[in-house]
């Protein structure tokens, strides 16, 4: 009879075929430790006053090894607050109040990669594991001003930066369109991307989901690894 297979040759069919929506990552094998000198150097090199200490250590050092692609690294489930493993066909969620450095820790990281060459493989395609940063508002300034949409998925990797802070709806042509929810559950829809997101709204929170509603929040904890940093507000250290 036609047709039939187990599951097991179909996905291998599938996969071999060149139409595997997975994210592929593979083990790099530098040394962590050094790798986090190599963050603090780079660090510096953007600015004089910035440093790693024991408010954000543990999400430079998790961000790094997700880099890496090392198992065993832990980012936080954002309902229980306990730690869980990092997924690293997963992007990363950074969340924290204004001015912990949430967009600073992705960007120094951005810099790393270009530094270091990595790669991921997306959708059967090798590529840069550096990502472009977007901030939410011009996304939907993107929108308004031409009614496109089709750049939800043309980016293999890239940072929507400051989640939140764009409008809740935008409009074309008399169309209003809640802009980043439609973009995010794209984004999952289309699968094997990767998305990271900065944010001043807890993933777990009333707030996220009055703004996204359950099933963009949903998408988020499947599509990223969930970061908080805490702190004071670092610009206004002297």
């Amino acid at each position: 009879m036609s047709g039939t297979g187990s599951i097991a040759d179909i996905l291998s069919g599938i996969r071999s075929g060149g139409r595997s929506v997975q994210v592929v990552r593979e083990r790099c094998d530098l040394d962590p430790s050094e790798e986090m000198r190599v963050v603090r150097e780079i660090g510096l090199t953007r600015s004089p006053n910035f440093r790693i200490d024991w408010q954000n250590e543990d999400a430079y050092r998790t961000v790094l090894l997700w880099m890496l692609g090392h198992e065993g690294a832990t980012c936080t489930n954002p309902w229980t607050r306990k730690p869980c493993p990092v997924r690293l066909d997963a992007g990363i969620y950074v969340c924290g109040n204004t001015g912990t450095g949430k967009t600073w820790l992705l960007d120094t990281m951005n810099e790393y990669a270009k530094v270091r060459g990595l790669k991921v493989t997306c959708r059967g395609r090798v590529r840069p594991l550096a990502w472009p940063c977007v901030r939410t508002d011009r996304i939907c300034d993107h929108y308004s001003a031409g009614g496109d949409m089709s750049f939800s998925t043309v980016w293999a990797t890239v940072c929507f930066d400051d989640l939140g802070a764009e409008p809740a709806e935008s409009m074309y042509m008399g169309n209003r369109l809640q802009v980043m929810r439609s973009v995010i559950e794209r984004r999952a829809d289309y699968g094997g991307l990767l998305t990271l997101v900065t944010s001043n709204i807890p993933l777990a929170s009333r707030q996220f989901t009055d703004r996204y509603g359950e099933r963009v929040q949903s998408r988020i904890c499947s599509m990223c690894n969930y970061i908080e940093l805490v702190g004071e507000d670092r610009r206004k250290i002297r």
